[in-house]
């Protein structure tokens, strides 16, 4: 099986949450080497996983970015998680 585009998503969204500015959909198209169709879909993707990603105006074109980094979302417990923790504190 190939993940490459998967490594292509991750690396998008990585680029958007390191940017403070952000990226107009042409840099990302440069920055991942693609077309800027692609660019766009891949941009549509990375904001279904990541609700955060924000756009703003920059004259006559929007720049996205991530607030807030990707690592809560990295390092959030799960829902199976916490019900572990909650029962191993109740056992003590």
């Amino acid at each position: 099986m190939r993940f490459e585009k998967v490594g292509v998503v991750i690396n998008l969204a990585r680029l958007l949450a390191a940017d403070a500015e952000g990226m107009t959909l042409d840099e990302i198209a440069l920055a991942l080497d693609v077309s800027r169709r692609t660019a766009e879909r891949l941009k549509a993707i990375v904001e279904d996983v990541f609700p955060q990603l924000e756009s703003r105006p920059d004259g006559h074109r929007l720049r996205f970015r991530i607030t807030g980094g990707l690592n809560g979302f990295f390092h959030s417990p799960t829902s199976d998680e916490l019900a572990e923790l909650h029962a191993a504190s109740l056992a003590l």
